[in-house]
């Protein structure tokens, strides 16, 4: 009996020391520190930016994290980052590993398909309102966006379309 008591104290003990974890916390702790940053600034500016925007046609500060984004972060870290809580992050991680032909993105698309956070996009002066699995499909029908991206394949988009009715 006595052993038991102890026993049980030291679980109780050890349970409550023990780290916790936080499932609902994002990525946060695995993304090196340079690339969770651009994640975080990219979310905070909250707005998923072409190359050129306004009239004087210079690169956005926010195309050029996303620029950063591509050249740091692997396949797998673009995949977290395709799961990361903000809408536009998720775009961007898309997009990028469109960019990078990635060869499950259909699969990729497919999982998002009922995504409709919307998001802001701007395109030179052209501002709009889309949802996160609108975007993706938009990138993957517009070669004059980005014509180095990868497409998503008939059937990949027609089964998104079914999935959103």
């Amino acid at each position: 009996m006595k052993n038991s008591l102890w026993i049980l104290l030291f679980l109780v003990f050890w349970m409550a020391c023990s780290p916790k974890t936080n499932t609902s916390q994002s990525n946060k702790d695995t993304l090196p520190e340079e690339l969770q940053t651009l994640v975080e600034e990219m979310a905070k500016e909250n707005i998923l930016s072409n190359q050129f925007m306004g009239k004087t046609q210079t690169e956005s500060v926010q195309f050029t994290r996303f620029r950063r984004m591509q050249e740091l972060a692997s396949e797998a870290e673009l995949l977290q980052i395709a799961e990361y809580p903000h809408p536009v992050v998720r775009c961007y991680a898309f997009w990028a590993l469109a960019k990078i032909q990635y060869k499950s993105l259909d699969e990729l698309a497919k999982a998002h398909a009922e995504d409709t956070e919307v998001i802001q996009s701007v395109a030179g002066c052209s501002f709009e309102e889309i949802t996160v699995i609108d975007f993706m499909l938009f990138l993957s029908d517009n070669r004059d966006f980005d014509p180095d991206t990868k497409q998503l394949s008939e059937k990949a988009k027609n089964e998104i379309m079914k999935m959103k009715e």
